[in-house]
C-alpha cells in the first residue's frame, strides 16, 4: 500500500511474515530496548537462526537503517534512513528495503531446499 507520499509502506506479511518463533525483524530490533539504533542492531544477536543470518548480513549502517524501520511511527524505509541519520535516505532506505527482501528471499530458498531434501529420506 502506498503512503500519502507516494512511498511504498512495509508489508507485514509474506516475506515479513514472523518466524517459528513468533519474531520479525522489527520485533528483534525492539527487544534490545536500546535508544541507538546502529548500536543496537551491532550487538543483538537474536535466538531466530534467520533473524540472526539476517542481521549478520546487512552492514552497520543497513542495520541501522533496519532497526529505524522497527521504531513506531516509521511508516517507510525512506523515513527509517532519514532517521538513521543517512544523507539520501531515499535511496538509502529503497537499498536496504531490497536486500532485505533478497536476503529474506534467500533464506525462504534454501529452507525450502532442506525441506524438500528431508521430505524424500
Amino acid at each position: 500500500a502506498a503512503t500519502s507520499s507516494g512511498e511504498t509502506a512495509m508489508p507485514t506479511t509474506g516475506a515479513y511474515a514472523p518466524s517459528s518463533t513468533g519474531r520479525t525483524l522489527p520485533d528483534a530490533a525492539l527487544a534490545t530496548g536500546t535508544a541507538a539504533p546502529a548500536d543496537a542492531l551491532l550487538n543483538i544477536e537474536p535466538q531466530d537462526t534467520r533473524l540472526a543470518m539476517l542481521v549478520r548480513a546487512l552492514l552497520p549502517a543497513e542495520r541501522a537503517v533496519a532497526l529505524a524501520w522497527a521504531r513506531p511511527g516509521v511508516r517507510t524505509w525512506a523515513d527509517a534512513a532519514e532517521e538513521a541519520g543517512a544523507d539520501e535516505p531515499a535511496r538509502v532506505g529503497e537499498h536496504v528495503r531490497r536486500k532485505v527482501r533478497r536476503l529474506v528471499a534467500e533464506q525462504e530458498r534454501r529452507n525450502a531446499l532442506v525441506v524438500r531434501d528431508g521430505e524424500g529420506a
